[in-house]
């Protein structure tokens, strides 16, 4: 993924840590905006440059590569990937990743409904920079259509109206979670065409607003289809719950098997660990204000409970320092991957 880097670990499966836009733009004074986006050249320009940068300023951390090869990086408009594929106006601060005017009307989206995504903007983008940068790399890499989940696709494209709207509408709230459903649908069939065969992965960042009844009442049949498609076509099922876990988990378990999952840091790590559906991996995503605004010895603490209510499962766990904004200390970042005792060979500190 670009600018995030996977670590190996020793204590557990891994680790993964992100820093937003921001805090490379004040930094380092790197620049989003439409030529991160447009431009594959630059693109894979910064990217190689972030790899060194990193290297050079977590010095004995796995963070960054002293020499950095070139790599193909996709094109990508973050969450702001469905409302542009359904013709909402998108803007690339020079500090944030895309944004995006929401729709006004659900009207928009009933009538304005793409034909072949491979044609779609950004998806016909995809396309032209992933052919250029393998022609330019000698390389054979696939397109890829990210996934963005159904009722996070909804509240992206309308806010919470939506949200309130699954009770007080529930028909016509249906209707668009089931436009949204097959929209995720289409892209991972085109996705699996080509070849691939990963994770795909159910976002459900929202449904923490709704509440495991309204959810089970109103979204989990699209996304049950969404799950029966991936399976169907040979692919696994990642689930993606960034909220606290742990009310939605009877529900969760009409999803069917899954491949890998994901909690907030509110969620009860055990419940988690023990969940039946799951039989792969299981992340964690770490507290980012702990991370942002703590003191190292509140870091160490909130990665050791994490740590010690999953030391049955250690291997299967990977934990997601995620988002890391400008303001972060460097010292954090050291203690978080000490206390997971991972220094730059993989052994144990």
């Amino acid at each position: 993924m670009f600018q995030a880097e996977w670590i190996e670990g020793s204590r557990i499966k891994g680790l993964v840590v992100n820093f937003l836009p921001s805090w490379w733009h004040k930094h380092y004074g790197i620049t989003w905006g439409e030529r991160m986006f447009y431009d594959p050249e630059y693109r894979m320009d910064i990217d190689q440059q972030m790899r060194r940068l990193l290297a050079e300023r977590f010095t004995g951390l796995p963070l960054g590569e002293r020499d950095p090869r070139r790599r193909a990086v996709q094109p990508t408009t973050n969450n702001a990937l469905t409302p542009a594929a359904f013709g909402c106006d998108i803007f690339f601060p020079d500090d944030k990743y895309a944004q995006w005017h929401p729709m006004d009307s659900y009207d928009r989206l009933i009538h304005h409904r793409p034909g072949d995504l491979r044609s779609v903007f950004p998806f016909n983008e995809i396309i032209r920079q992933t052919r250029l940068m393998n022609e330019q790399l000698g390389i054979d890499e696939q397109p890829f259509f990210p996934p963005m989940g159904v009722l996070n696709n909804a509240v992206q494209l309308f806010g919470d109206r939506i949200l309130g709207d699954l009770l007080d509408e529930p028909e016509i709230a249906r209707m668009l979670l089931g436009i949204l459903a097959e929209h995720e649908i289409e892209k991972l069939t085109i996705n699996a065409a080509q070849g691939w065969r990963g994770n795909w992965y159910l976002f459900n960042c929202s449904v923490d607003m709704i509440g495991p009844a309204i959810y089970r009442d109103t979204v989990l049949e699209h996304d049950q289809a969404v799950a029966r498609q991936a399976r169907s076509l040979d692919c696994g099922v990642h689930l993606h719950h960034c909220g606290c876990f742990d009310r939605f988990a009877p529900v969760y378990q009409d999803l069917g098997p899954l491949k890998s999952m994901e909690i907030g840091f509110t969620s009860d790590p055990a419940l988690a660990a023990d969940f039946p559906m799951n039989s792969g991996p299981l992340y964690i995503i770490l507290n980012h204000q702990i991370l942002r605004t703590g003191t190292v010895r509140q870091v160490e603490d909130h990665v050791a409970a994490m740590l010690d209510k999953t030391a049955a499962i250690s291997r299967r766990v990977v934990l997601l320092a995620l988002d890391l904004d400008y303001g972060t200390p460097d010292a954090n970042i050291r203690a978080l991957l000490e206390q997971c005792e991972i220094d730059r060979t993989g052994r144990r500190l």
